[in-house]
């Protein structure tokens, strides 16, 4: 009810609007098919009036070991778009997260290059050919933000995704045309 009073308001004052949601479990009821694990408070309202609709859950714990035992020192968080009126594609990324200092859109982006295997890594170290270097994982990524390489890092990155996005992309005649 107040979505629907709110919307006309953020359109005239080019306002966004926010909105975080604790998920539950969702408990099927016996005799129907559910797909979904978890769902939401709120009913159908938030996905219809959503422009973007993101759900978020730890990956994993990332732990390092110190004075002899694991501690975490972040996390890996799953985004996964479920809803998206800006570009009609729904897609997943993985995040590095710090307790210490935040996101780690360094550390995320290498990760993802490996991943693509745009990247290769011959034992510890990782050949960022882009970049002319060679390194282990720590030490290139202390490298690019002691050098600021973070801007020519982004564009790796993004070339890399446009190059899968444009791979995906089923080419047939257009029937509009």
């Amino acid at each position: 009810e107040g979505l629907r009073r709110v919307m006309p308001f953020l359109r005239s004052s080019q306002s966004i609007l926010i909105i975080i949601n604790q998920t539950r479990d969702n408990i099927p009821v016996p005799g129907t098919l559910s797909f979904q694990k978890q769902t939401r408070a709120g009913g159908r309202a938030l996905t219809f009036y959503a422009t973007l609709e993101l759900w978020l859950i730890v990956k994993k714990s990332n732990k390092k070991h110190i004075k002899g035992k694991d501690r975490e020192v972040g996390i890996v968080s799953r985004v996964q778009v479920k809803k998206n009126r800006v570009t009609g594609r729904n897609r997943r990324v993985d995040i590095t997260l710090n307790h210490s200092s935040g996101i780690d859109d360094v550390g995320s982006c290498v990760e993802w290059l490996l991943e693509e295997k745009h990247w290769t890594k011959s034992g510890k170290d990782i050949n960022a050919k882009e970049l002319c270097l060679k390194m282990s994982q720590e030490a290139l990524i202390q490298h690019i933000e002691d050098n600021n390489l973070e801007k020519q890092l982004q564009q790796v990155v993004s070339q890399v995704w446009h190059e899968i996005d444009e791979l995906c992309q089923v080419k047939r005649k257009s029937k509009y045309a």
